[in-house]
């Protein structure tokens, strides 16, 4: 499986070694959280007593994006910020979108998919160079555990499945042992298993991340006003979006590292306009990986709240 993964993999290899994700616990909950639509916020991990499902709650403390299933809630291990909630204008220039939606409907549809509790994806790599080639996976996920299909089209293929524990880590399922083992620093896994969202593996891999939006949610919400909308096409369309982070490191890096980075990001709704169907995301430049120059994903949600299967004990 390893060999196959590698269309993730950067040629700036020297950057990839043992190591954690940054640890950020959240504080105790508040007490008096705030709330925009059907993301709350406040300092610390909400109260199980708090909200409905499916809604969403930041911690300003430690910036964790959390959602409600079944009466608890899940921390995402996702990084978001004001801008899930709040519509400052991040690029000076202004461009006006033709659509009836409110920028707070399409931040909602976002985080419907991004920091989904349950749903399934179908994930697809895009090479700026032909002479390269990926694979499509498929993935399903229900609170903090996933079921993965090495073959996309073909769910009688071999499947992968994991579980995410509550400090955020890894844990595979290996048939010959049939039991989960910790996935550690360093390993491919980490670049297409939902480690328990599809914008994890975004981070994880490629570090978008900026220091103050947070993570590819969380940026594509801060950057909704500029978002065009092509009615022949019913997509969203939000070009060069330009992120920064300081020196990080994660599961997949360990030698932490600053960039600079521009982004592409497009996005059509599902038919009852309550999730983002089909996405796609691209790097358009990378000032510390630019062998990563034009490569896209594209991620297409399906099955929202109604995913379900069997792991395995």
């Amino acid at each position: 499986m390893k060999r196959r993964l590698l269309y993730v993999l950067p040629i700036l290899m020297a950057l990839a070694s043992c190591g954690n994700a940054p640890s950020n616990a959240p504080s105790d909950p508040g007490t008096d959280p705030s709330k925009e639509d059907t993301i709350l916020h406040g300092v610390g991990a909400p109260s199980d007593t708090l909200g409905n499902d499916y809604d969403h709650y930041l911690d300003e403390d430690s910036r964790y994006v959390y959602e409600k299933n079944d009466g608890k809630w899940y921390n995402r291990f996702s990084y978001g910020s004001f801008s899930l909630y709040e519509d400052r204008q991040i690029n000076p220039v202004k461009v006006k979108r033709a659509a009836s939606l409110s920028t707070q409907d399409l931040k909602n549809a976002l985080m419907n998919s991004f920091y989904s509790t349950n749903a399934t994806c179908l994930m697809s790599p895009k090479f700026a160079d032909p002479s390269q080639s990926g694979w499509d996976f498929k993935m399903k996920w229900n609170c903090n555990t996933s079921e993965l299909y090495a073959d996309a089209y073909d769910e009688s293929a071999d499947k992968y499945y994991s579980k995410v524990d509550d400090k955020g880590d890894l844990y595979l399922y290996f048939k010959e042992s049939k039991q989960y083992e910790y996935v550690g620093a360093g390993s491919n896994y980490y670049c297409m298993v939902p480690h328990p969202t599809v914008e994890n593996i975004f981070y994880t891999n490629y570090i978008m991340y900026d220091d103050t939006l947070g993570g590819l949610t969380a940026i594509v919400c801060g950057h909704i006003k500029e978002a065009t909308y092509s009615e022949s096409e019913d997509k969203y369309v939000i070009k060069n979006m330009p992120i920064s982070h300081e020196a990080i490191s994660t599961h997949y890096f360990a030698t932490p590292f600053a960039d600079n980075m521009v982004l592409d990001f497009e996005f059509s709704l599902s038919k009852d306009k309550m999730y983002a169907e089909k996405c796609f995301v691209k790097i358009v430049s990378s000032e510390k990986m630019p062998t990563y120059n034009g490569f896209g994903v594209e991620i297409t949600f399906s099955d929202l709240h109604t995913t379900s299967f069997v792991m395995p004990e």
